[in-house]
């Protein structure tokens, strides 16, 4: 009878370690289950629709992750019809900020279409813009204008000259000079009318104006 007791108890005992290993499997794999990261990366970017031809291009966004960034990738090209090119976006030390240069001295097109990626150490992916859909920037020249050179035998293109702006010296000296030549007028007209004569009298009226640059 105590054999048999003994018995009851070992199989007990032998059922609840077997429970009890168990449970001890299953609660790491549903911890770890919970802990799964499954939010992408957020990109924020403001885009620029212009751009100098010749000058280095910087492409720019804010990109935030739960957890860390593994990668932040630029994919650009040139007009509309040419492949993509990949260039990683590198981070501003101590900001969130990402960037990267495309040099466009020697760009085939005055478009460029890009768009942005980025992925989090969770394999997560988010994307801003689409290779279908891109954003774009056009290349413009630095000059206000261009007017064409048609004085020679070959026209040519050359940059316009920046109208100059009129300084407030001049504006003044101008303000002041036409004060001075309507009182002149008015004086000599009321001169000719207080002599009760019909004929009219031609008067000279010489303004000096200092030189100014």
């Amino acid at each position: 009878m105590c054999r048999t007791r003994f018995k009851k108890i070992a199989a007990t005992f032998v059922a609840v370690m077997h429970v009890l290993f168990s449970v001890l499997l299953v609660v790491p794999g549903y911890a770890n289950a919970q802990a799964v990261d499954v939010e992408p990366p957020t990109i924020e970017h403001e885009s620029v629709d212009q751009g100098v031809r010749g000058e280095t291009q910087v492409f720019s966004a804010t990109v935030a992750d739960n957890n860390a960034i593994s990668s932040m990738t630029l994919h650009y090209r040139f007009g509309s019809t040419t492949g993509y090119i990949t260039v990683p976006m590198s981070p501003i030390s101590g900001t969130s900020i990402y960037t990267a240069s495309v040099d466009t001295a020697n760009a085939s097109s005055d478009l460029i279409q890009y768009y942005m990626e980025a992925r989090d150490t969770g394999g997560n992916r988010t994307v801003q813009g689409f290779a279908f859909d891109p954003f774009e920037r056009v290349l413009v020249d630095d000059d206000a204008a261009i007017v064409t050179d048609t004085t020679s035998a070959n026209p040519t293109v050359v940059a316009a000259a920046p109208r100059e702006r009129m300084s407030t010296q001049r504006k003044i000296i101008y303000g002041l000079l036409g004060v001075l030549v309507v009182g002149g007028l008015a004086a000599a007209s009321s001169s000719g009318g207080s002599s009760g004569g019909s004929s009219e009298e031609q008067v000279d009226l010489t303004i000096f104006v200092p030189q100014f640059q």
